[in-house]
């Protein structure tokens, strides 16, 4: 019996020894490999001349696309609330002789319907425009301040993109 007790204790102790041999030269080696290629051929930190730092990616759309131009000066803000149950479309801009501004939108309004259908999470103001084509005349609801009024707009053509119709706005999510 004392026999099966010594074997495993000089087993354990084995592999005692063994773990810790291989941490011990697993620090050594790992170190010294560090220290060597970090003496490579960069220079010491501050040593380096200035290096240009490339312009930042931007992949987003700006939130009026396609119905406007790029907007520069969109930010990304939690959107202003609208009274309970109405999801829409808060004008952020109206560009200067837009179909939006000849019909009468002002910044500050929210679109709540396209021709009777509700703007929705799942179905934005960009989705029902994108239904009709230059030319044709849309029935906007239009909730602002505490009115809510009938706005029709004869869509205009995209200025980039042809064939597209075209609002002439840059606008955000409203919602409840």
């Amino acid at each position: 019996m004392e026999r099966a007790n010594i074997r495993w204790l000089v087993v354990a102790l084995v592999g005692l020894a063994g773990l810790v041999v291989g941490l011990v030269l697993g620090g050594l080696f790992g170190g010294l490999a560090g220290y060597l290629l970090g003496r490579g051929p960069f220079p010491p930190a501050g040593e380096a001349g200035a290096t240009p730092t490339p312009p930042p990616v931007v992949e987003a759309l700006p939130w009026g696309w396609p119905f406007c131009p790029p907007c520069p000066e969109v930010t990304p803000e939690i959107p202003e609330e609208t009274p309970p149950g109405m999801w829409g479309a808060r004008v952020e801009r109206v560009l200067p002789g837009s179909p939006a501004e000849k019909a009468g939108l002002r910044v500050g309004d929210v679109i709540l319907e396209v021709d009777g259908r509700r703007i929705t999470p799942g179905r934005s103001l960009a989705d029902l425009i994108a239904r009709y084509r230059p030319g044709d005349e849309v029935r906007l609801t239009v909730r602002r301040g505490n009115e809510t009024l009938q706005v029709t707009v004869r869509l205009g053509e995209h200025p980039e993109r042809p064939g597209q119709a075209y609002l002439g706005i840059s606008f955000r999510p409203s919602w409840p």
